[in-house]
């Protein structure tokens, strides 16, 4: 079946009142007729300068806008909230962060299914991004790719490697008496390297794994950090 067979569903029928408002919504935005009829992608990009983890997406996101107009489609971006575990579970004995897998699916499903865009491809990260969005794709039922954020560059102090993870994990060594209080400040200030997902096998790369077993994620190289 040719393209211009393919019934859209984010094609209206001409003459109705929804058909009518999101013309004249499209075309101040700059839409061409043209562009009017081709498939609508929505890229839910959960970038935030509050965290490493998300800190790149903007960059991924405008080369994939370009890679989906080359491809004969229309991209528009969202935005979702980009919940880190190490930064958002700060205040309420970190109660806002399960619940943020919720948040991001209704988020996605009110930005995506509310206006019947074509399909979707997720820019997913670190802890809860990945998991509100399969929850999210579960929902919508409309095709949907996974772009995997990379993975942090780690450091070194001291003359060994370390991460977020030994960062995480001499805190405790801390409080005992083990470790100074400047070594483990002078590991925080050396663990990260890069942007991306950190060194943990916690939710964000045990989800990830779980896209790539559902055939459904494509891996970001991230630039500078050589992961």
């Amino acid at each position: 079946m040719s393209r211009e067979n393919i019934r859209l569903r984010s094609n209206f029928k001409p003459g109705t009142t929804a058909w009518a408002v999101r013309r004249a919504q499209w075309k101040a935005l700059g839409l061409s007729d043209a562009d009017m009829e081709k498939p609508k992608i929505a890229i839910v990009n959960t970038s935030s300068e509050l965290s490493i983890c998300f800190s790149h997406l903007d960059g991924v996101s405008d080369r994939l806008k370009a890679a989906i107009r080359d491809n004969g489609g229309i991209p528009f971006e969202i935005r979702t909230t980009a919940p880190s575990d190490f930064i958002h579970g700060a205040a309420k004995g970190a109660r806002y962060i399960l619940p943020s897998r919720d948040l991001i699916a209704s988020d996605i499903e009110v930005s995506v299914e509310g206006p019947m865009l074509d399909g979707m491809v997720c820019l997913a990260s670190c802890d809860k991004t990945t998991p509100g969005q399969l929850m999210a794709a579960g929902r919508l039922d409309i095709p949907t790719i996974f772009i995997l954020g990379g993975y942090q560059g780690h450091g070194s102090y001291g003359g060994a490697e370390i991460d977020i993870e030994d960062v995480f994990e001499n805190v405790g060594k801390v409080v005992t008496g083990e470790l100074a209080l400047s070594d483990l400040s002078g590991m925080a200030d050396h663990a990260i390297s890069g942007p991306g997902v950190c060194a943990g096998l916690g939710t964000a790369n045990s989800m990830h794994l779980v896209c790539e077993a559902l055939g459904l994620a494509l891996h970001w190289q991230c630039a500078g950090t050589g992961q």
